[in-house]
């Protein structure tokens, strides 16, 4: 008796309610699982199995259903009478198509379709109704359901690595959610009623065709994160300083954005020196990648550098300008940041930096 085999075993004559038959080399899905019907949680992941039969439908208690790292080609309608299952991943497979009976599973807090073929989504989606994370990242999807807006619960919406080219605007109802990922596709906009994301933390969009954000941006007051990289974006909204809380801002790659962002100076009387700094920094690569301690402090010490190296500076000019600080402080909240750069990294502080402290 194979190791399989004695696995299904053991777990019918102990009534085991999880199976675990990961990295086991099979072809063909075991028939003996059909028959633990109080079977809650089935892994057969990293396998090699093609299909899965229609006696599926007979595990009625599955709660949880791994079946990634295969290679499925399609899924039966009877997955559709799994209807306690709040766990389904079917990511890294050759899946072409959704069963429709798909939308019966009206339980579904997770699926995870990422990394399939899909060109499209059945429209019944809309009636997983408890979904809370959809992964749908590296498919060939060119537009998504309207029924999305059904989905209210959800709280992180995978969409990365598809051929959209208009931003899904029925994501813009999701109020609840938390993570939006939708880099490496097509998009050339962003709609205004993103602001009505106001719970959103984490915004990705990096690798589009961007060439604006919208003011709207501004009204995602929860926003930690926010990733523009490799866009056509040549400046970002003045409301972004309304984001007290974002700790990372990733710009690089915009190649036409001159750096800093100085719509994030607040303060009108430092326009002389962000003029100065705005003409030096913008012949350069991008100088700035705002990402807590570290990146401020390679900032700091980038901007030094290049004032010490820069003879055409003018003399009254400090190393680093205390504007620059405290355009720094604005934007990233951290007042107590600046006072623990190490002495050892050289980094000349500002007389008038005291101010801040």
């Amino acid at each position: 008796m194979s190791e399989v085999q004695e696995k299904i075993e053991c777990a019918k004559r102990t009534n085991l309610r999880e199976l675990y038959l990961p990295q086991k080399h099979l072809v063909n899905f075991p028939e003996g699982i059909l028959t633990l019907t109080n079977l809650e949680e089935l892994c057969l992941a990293f396998n090699q199995l093609k299909s899965i039969p229609e006696g599926i439908s007979c595990l009625t208690n599955l709660k949880i259903l791994y079946l990634y790292r295969n290679q499925l080609t399609h899924i039966p309608e009877g997955i559709g009478c799994l209807t306690n299952l709040q766990k389904l991943t079917l990511s890294s497979n050759q899946l072409k198509s959704i069963p429709e009976g798909i939308t019966s599973l009206t339980h579904l807090r997770h699926l995870d379709l990422s990394n399939n073929q899909l060109k499209n989504l059945p429209e019944g989606i809309c009636c997983l109704t408890n979904l809370e994370i959809l992964e749908l990242s590296n498919n060939y999807l060119k537009s998504i359901p309207e029924g999305i807006t059904c989905l209210s619960k959800l709280k992180i919406l995978y969409l990365g690595a598809n051929r959209l080219k208009i931003f899904p605007e029925g994501i813009c109802d999701l109020t609840n959610l938390r993570d939006l990922h939708i880099n490496f596709n097509q998009l050339k906009s962003i709609p205004e009623e993103i602001r009505c994301l106001t719970n959103l933390e984490t915004l990705s969009i990096c690798t589009n065709q961007l060439k604006r954000l919208p003011e709207g941006i501004s009204g995602l007051t929860n926003l930690q994160n926010l990733y523009l990289a490799d866009n056509k974006l040549k400046s970002i909204p003045e409301g972004i300083h309304c984001l007290v809380g974002l700790e990372a801002l990733i710009l690089q790659g915009n190649t036409g954005m001159v750096y800093p962002p100085y719509c994030l100076i607040e303060n009108e009387s430092t326009i002389e020196t962000a003029t100065i700094v705005k003409e030096y920094c913008g012949k350069h690569e991008n100088p700035m990648r705002v990402e807590r301690r570290k990146a401020v402090r390679a900032f700091l010490m980038t901007l030094n550098r290049r004032f010490k190296e820069d003879k055409k500076t003018p003399q009254y000019i400090p190393l680093i300008p205390y504007e620059v600080v405290q355009y720094i402080v604005n934007f990233t909240h951290m007042i107590n940041w600046i006072s623990c750069v190490n002495s050892d990294e050289q980094y000349e502080r500002p007389s008038k930096i005291s101010r801040m402290e």
